[in-house]
């Protein structure tokens, strides 16, 4: 019994190592759309429950373990951490897939690294989303670089009422003058709006290389989303802060684009290995092979 158990964990990890999210999803640049709705955006906002472990423990710790595991999942285009300056016990992460399965794989897979490890009793949700990308309106019509150091806000809304059917279209249409005035903000590098599958959640963020710009839009769009032509909606959690690492798969490499803004303390608990992904996993599998025989 424990054999088998055993040989399915090493085949297992085997189909891990050998599955690689830049063969399947990564192209020369980020699927911004349109079609916006061959893209999912799942987000997890983390309420820190202890006091030994700060947001950038947190983001470090996702970093060194999680991010090795979600960056080569099939499917994979861009998995982002980031600080809440309105809440520094909150942290913020985000992954983009290419379908609605493989991005809530991606969500229980988040969940199951918790769960299993360093972080469990430490972060326990706050808000958690899977949702359809009705929009993403980027300034550049190429978006290859990775977003580190710049600045990101969210704003999470639960929907209240609406007049017509919320629909991708409805809600592009509905706040293209918003749109517009992001746009003209300075250091404005795109804008997300996405609706749950269920649509009783819209979810908006920004992001900015301009610290004030990015503090100017979170304004806005708090003030402005409340009541629309669409529908009332109600404010449920709002974020601000800097993107602290910013995996994208563009250009063939899951990794390429992507770095890491060190904290300035190292963490409390939780590994430390610096390792690429198929040398830990083989590190595992050396493990479970002595187990076996």
């Amino acid at each position: 019994m424990m054999y088998n158990i055993l040989s399915t964990i090493s085949l297992l990890l085997l189909q891990l190592i050998t599955a690689s999210a830049s063969g399947e999803s990564c192209g020369l640049c980020l699927p911004t759309g349109p079609p916006y709705e061959d893209t999912f955006l799942i987000t997890r906002l983390w309420s820190i429950q202890s006091s030994s472990w700060s947001d950038l423990d947190v983001i470090e710790e996702f970093n060194e373990g999680f991010a090795p595991i979600v960056t080569n999942m099939p499917g994979f285009i861009q998995y982002t951490a980031a600080v809440n300056n309105y809440n520094s016990s909150t942290v913020y992460f985000s992954n983009v897939f290419e379908s609605q399965e493989l991005a809530h794989n991606a969500q229980l897979a988040a969940q199951e690294f918790v769960a299993n490890g360093a972080l469990k009793d430490v972060i326990v949700p706050y808000y958690f989303t899977e949702s359809t990308v009705a929009f993403d309106i980027a300034a550049d019509e190429c978006v290859n670089t990775s977003h580190s150091g710049m600045y990101l806000n969210t704003r999470l809304y639960k929907v209240i009422s609406v007049n017509n059917e919320l629909t991708a279209d409805a809600l592009r249409n509905d706040t293209a003058p918003l749109a517009s005035a992001f746009a003209k903000q300075p250091g404005f590098v795109n804008y997300v709006g996405t609706i749950t599958e269920d649509k009783e959640y819209l979810f908006f963020s920004n992001v900015f290389d301009d610290l004030s710009s990015a503090q100017t839009a979170n304004n806005m769009g708090v003030s402005s989303a409340n009541n629309t032509d669409e529908g009332d909606s109600a404010l449920l959690a709002a974020t601000e802060g800097k993107i602290i690492f910013d995996y994208i798969c563009t250009e063939g490499d899951a990794s390429v684009n992507s770095t890491l803004v060190p904290s300035s303390s190292a963490s409390t608990s939780g590994a430390n290995t610096g390792r690429t992904l198929p040398v830990y996993l083989m590190s595992v599998l050396v493990a479970i092979s002595t187990l076996i025989h």
